[in-house]
């Protein structure tokens, strides 16, 4: 057990020394991750509330840049721009 954790505080140390190659591998598993919703059809898509324009965009950008939260960014401006929309429209029905 005490070699178990001597272990475990070596691999700490050194994740510390190396902050920026760990986000280039979480940004890298998730570009795969992000591929792999190219598979899905339009209407699965628009379930999860992306389209293929979205995951365009998102492969497009920099490894430095997180893309699981640059789609959930764009999922709250889309609904937020949604909503507007909708209000919008109710406004110029009751005219």
């Amino acid at each position: 057990m005490c070699n178990y954790i001597e272990k475990q505080a070596h691999a700490l140390q050194y994740a510390e020394i190396f902050p920026r190659l760990r986000q280039l591998m979480r940004s890298w598993f998730g570009r795969r991750r992000l591929l792999k919703l190219h598979l899905l059809d339009d209407h699965q898509l628009d379930d999860i509330g992306l389209t293929r324009c979205d995951l365009n965009r998102l492969t497009r950008l920099p490894p430095s840049v997180d893309s699981a939260w640059e789609a959930e960014r764009m999922k709250i401006i889309a609904a937020h721009q949604h909503c507007i929309t909708l209000g919008r429209r109710a406004v110029t029905l009751q005219k």
